[in-house]
């Protein structure tokens, strides 16, 4: 009996040795000493702290932290995974404000006072500090989620980019989403959590959800919910299969099959997804099959019409598009994206009175809306209209200083004008912002070359 119990003993440390071991960190700043107020980001952090400790994380939470705290705590959670080793996986969540300088972001103290940029380095946490230190860890897998995209209110903010940069080179095993897109705001909400956090917290307590899926039905879900002003932006270096709680249920042993079983129906959702899968490997047949079957079990699926229509119009088959991008603004007159890809559509019919009718609508509705500006502008270009189209692109370098296209299409404009100086300028800056920016090298030897005539 004595030894039937030690065996029994020690099959037990070995399965709690070997069992999955999980450590977050959830930091919620909103009540700024300088910045004003955010009215959810502490509920967020609040929700999300609870939520994974009921997925068995062991959660260390900051509210309105000052630069100590959040470093203190950063680094407490690289040492819980370092000490775990490969068996475990981190979680970092940051409600609060957030700002970018030169390519690097920053979450900014409750208590911070940053009277000039070039303050924040610091002042702020650098993201890019806390991606360093998970990746040291070496765990499994580290998930980094950002609710930070927020308008930054300093007034030196001006001067920097809006949003968060995007992550160039994600850590390895790591799977990083902001609340949106890179250089992108997003609204603090009105409600006890953010549509960002909302969405996601939804996604986290469904019960057998692999991580991957988890993200993904979350940026689609945020995207839906905002008719598309809202789109999260995932940067993943995970390929393995992982499961933050829950993992599904073990599929039970199954009855034998009919001679000819009907194929399971998937939802209108699931078929949107496979259809974005195809789109991504340019498989532009099979992405409309997708997005067809998606709108007939949905066929309000206002997504679903627009990213067919880019699927036609990747085709060369551009009244499809163009249809399918007109039924999208019959659901949802306010889709900025829908006008603006008809607009493409006409453009590339050389329709160019119906394609500036739509970027201007797209701009109408977004007034931040840089690509819009970008794409109008070429077409004011082709229509030998080079003063509207300088205006446009200058527009969008006000709203996207970093935009090296806008630049290289000014540069052109002003090019055509024989305003060879500017040109060469604007080259010389799209150059300095992208150095392999090939378009905007080849203008700038023959910008150089016109003005030595």
């Amino acid at each position: 009996m004595k030894k039937a119990a030690f065996l029994i003993t020690i099959l037990l440390l070995g399965s709690m040795l070997w069992a999955q071991q999980k450590y977050a960190l959830v930091i919620g700043n909103g009540a700024y000493t300088n910045f004003g107020t955010l009215r959810n980001a502490v509920n967020d952090a609040n929700d999300m702290a609870t939520a994974l400790q009921g997925m068995g994380f062991t959660v260390d939470k900051v509210l309105n932290g000052n630069l100590k705290q959040m470093e203190d705590a950063a680094i407490r959670l690289k040492n819980r995974l370092t000490e775990a080793g490969r068996n475990s996986y981190g979680f970092f969540f940051y409600a609060g404000h957030g700002v970018q300088l030169d390519g690097v972001n920053y979450m900014i103290p409750a208590n911070a006072n940053i009277p000039d940029r070039n303050f924040l380095r610091e002042r702020a946490l650098s993201v890019q500090l806390m991606l360093d230190m998970l990746n040291d860890s070496r765990n499994a897998l580290n998930v980094v989620v950002l609710d930070a995209c927020r308008d930054f209110p300093a007034a030196w903010s001006r001067s920097t980019n809006r949003g968060l940069a995007v992550i160039s080179h994600p850590p390895a095993d790591s799977i990083i989403m902001y609340a949106t897109g890179a250089g992108r705001t997003a609204s603090d909400g009105t409600d006890r959590n953010g549509l960002f956090t909302t969405h996601l917290l939804n996604n986290l307590k469904t019960p057998g959800l692999e991580v991957n899926e988890v993200f993904r039905r979350t940026m689609s879900d945020v995207n839906r919910a905002s008719n598309g002003d809202q789109r999260p932006a995932l940067y993943t270096d995970f390929a393995e299969v992982a499961y933050l709680g829950s993992r599904p249920a073990p599929t039970p042993t199954p009855t034998p099959a009919p001679a000819v079983a009907p194929a399971p129906q998937l939802s209108a959702t699931q078929y949107f997804d496979r259809g974005e899968a195809f789109y991504n490997q340019s498989n532009w047949d099979s992405a409309i099959a997708e997005y067809t079957n998606a709108i007939r079990l949905d066929p309000k699926y206002a997504d679903a019409y627009v990213n067919r229509g880019i699927a036609y119009r990747n085709k060369n088959d551009y009244d499809k598009a163009i249809a399918d991008y007109t039924e999208a603004i019959r659901l949802n007159p306010k889709y900025a994206d829908a006008y603006y890809n008809r607009g493409i559509a006409y453009r590339n019919k050389n329709d160019y009175d119906k394609a500036i009718a739509d970027y201007t609508e797209a701009i109408r509705i977004n007034p931040r809306y840089a690509d819009a500006y970008i794409n109008r502008g070429v077409v004011y270009r082709n229509k030998n209209d080079y003063d509207k189209a300088i205006a446009d692109y200058t527009e969008a370098i006000r709203l996207n200083p970093q935009y090296a296209m806008a630049y290289n299409n000014r540069g052109y404009a002003y090019y055509l004008k024989k305003d060879y100086n500017k040109a060469i300028a604007d080259y010389e800056a799209a150059l300095r912002i992208d150095p392999n920016h090939t378009q905007a090298k080849t203008n700038l030897e023959i910008a150089r070359k016109a003005r030595g005539r």
